[in-house]
């Protein structure tokens, strides 16, 4: 079975300007995405920005275009936080989440090239989102239990970031 290598992105929202300290993962917002109703496997729900190598692409590369395509922004790689794999119907895939920071430019989601196009219609590896927001990393719990990847990885650690605070 072939395997496909992806990336998920946690970007928690930046402290406002003159506060002490960076982000914090257990406490901050993370940036959340709407897959577009048209997505075949996950239409709809609220996720993790993500995307799939391409041949001979570099991790960081990955995470570079996925800030500029999916989100318009320059996103700044920083931790490793977890791996997984779920079997999907045609292929393995295989994921990385990775922490990132935004180092310029503020988020946005890109219209797609026409009403008709459907998700990937584009940039290689290009499915717009329907819109994003920051939002309390609970509200990953659905899409985990529907079966995305990211998803269940961010809500996992985000989960063991809070036994921690608790401990």
């Amino acid at each position: 079975m072939r395997v496909k290598e992806s990336v998920a992105l946690v970007i928690a929202r930046p402290l406002p300007p003159g506060r002490a300290g960076g982000e914090n993962l257990a406490i901050s917002p993370w940036l959340l995405v709407q897959r577009r109703d048209d997505d075949p496997e996950l239409g709809g729900i609220w996720g993790l920005p993500a995307g799939s190598l391409l041949p001979g692409e570099s991790t960081d590369e990955l995470i570079h275009r996925i800030g500029r395509l999916k989100l318009g922004v320059d996103l700044s790689p920083k931790d490793l936080l977890v791996t997984g794999e779920i079997p999907r119907p045609a292929y393995r895939l295989k994921m990385a989440l990775f922490e990132t920071t935004i180092s310029a430019g503020r988020p946005r989601v890109h219209a797609p090239v026409s009403d008709a196009a459907p998700a990937g219609v584009g940039e290689p590896d290009v499915s717009p989102y329907a819109d994003w927001k920051w939002a309390d990393p609970r509200v990953l719990r659905p899409g985990a239990a529907a079966g995305s990847l990211c998803c269940a990885l961010g809500h996992g650690y985000y989960r063991g970031l809070q036994a921690n605070l608790r401990s």
